[in-house]
């Protein structure tokens, strides 16, 4: 997806489904199968993307060492900064922060019961990279519009479950401490490219604009390849694709970690979206208006930082 217009319609999805949510058509239960099975689909499609990128095989060097130090070292530098704003931040006395609303006990799962999501996740994605590299000779297919109706679909079965629980949208957004979290997770993805920069031997703005894309990685390589730089969006691409997908296997663990402000801002801009289905599974309905808010935030950031570093070229 690109563009703002793009945000309005998963904002509006949101809505609707929690609309019709309300009026409770059919079971949440089967709203949990529907919402999965268009997650599922959204990983094969994402995986089928990425092997289809023009001439990714010429690059692949310098391509696969960006992508991975792209991905990896954003995530560490936001769950260092998400890690000190927990303790530094001054403590709300009115409302829980996002650290402390799920207070509800939960049970340890067994070992197997925590990785066989992540797993399935994983061979979803390889599936979709074996299908589009193997038939990218073959045909040519639209995989963004793919991608967007999916998505869409998606959104609208988290709205949905919202909806369906009838919790009290706002008065989880009062706490003020919920729009410091976007900022820490900008900052911490931000200072990852004083790293990236000397490792892979991209200029230092370079690497802040590949960083900058935190997870939209559609609008961030569309912009940096529309500069003038078709490499770099191609990493750019894959950068945030695999934060994404980096993310999606996190959460499950940081949130039995009791580390809600790092499970969200983990995916970045797609807390909002891709990532809010296994938030809202691990995290609970609770979560969904602050991962909405965080991606809010961090999308608008997106475009405005991406272009700032592309045009300063230091």
């Amino acid at each position: 997806m690109t563009g703002f217009s793009s945000t309005l319609i998963l904002l509006g999805l949101v809505l609707l489904g929690a609309g019709v949510g309300w009026q409770r058509p059919f079971s949440q239960k089967l709203a949990d199968k529907l919402m999965f099975l268009n997650l599922f689909f959204l990983l094969i499609l994402m995986g089928f993307s990425t092997a289809r990128v023009p001439d990714i095989e010429l690059h692949w060097s310098v391509l696969s060492t960006t992508a991975i130090l792209g991905s990896t070292l954003p995530l560490l530098g936001t769950w260092f900064v998400q890690f000190l704003g927990h303790f530094l931040l001054p403590k709300s006395k009115t409302s829980p922060t996002m650290d402390q609303q799920n207070t509800e006990p939960v049970q340890p799962p067994c070992l197997i019961c925590l990785i066989r999501f992540p797993l399935v996740l994983i061979a979803l994605t390889v599936l979709g990279f074996i299908l589009g590299w193997r038939t990218k000779y073959l045909f040519s297919f639209n995989s963004e519009i793919a991608l967007d109706i999916v998505l869409f679909l998606l959104v609208f079965m988290v709205g949905y479950n919202f909806g369906f629980t009838r919790k009290q949208f706002f008065r989880l957004l009062l706490n003020w401490r919920n729009f410091v979290f976007p900022l820490l997770t900008i900052v911490g993805s931000l200072s990852s490219a004083f790293l990236i920069s000397p490792l892979t031997g991209w200029k230092l703005s370079e690497s802040l604009a590949l960083v900058s894309g935190m997870g939209w990685y559609s609008l961030s390589s569309g912009l940096i390849t529309s500069l003038g730089n078709p490499l770099l969006g191609t990493a750019a691409f894959l950068s945030n694709l695999l934060r994404e997908s980096f993310s999606l296997l996190m959460i499950p663990a940081l949130l039995r970690l009791e580390f809600r402000s790092g499970a969200v801002g983990s995916p970045g801009a797609a807390s909002m979206d891709v990532a809010l289905p296994v938030l809202e599974k691990f995290g609970g309905v609770e979560i969904v208006p602050l991962a909405l808010v965080h991606g809010l935030i961090v999308t608008g950031a997106v475009p405005i930082l991406v272009l700032l570093w592309m045009n300063l070229g230091f």
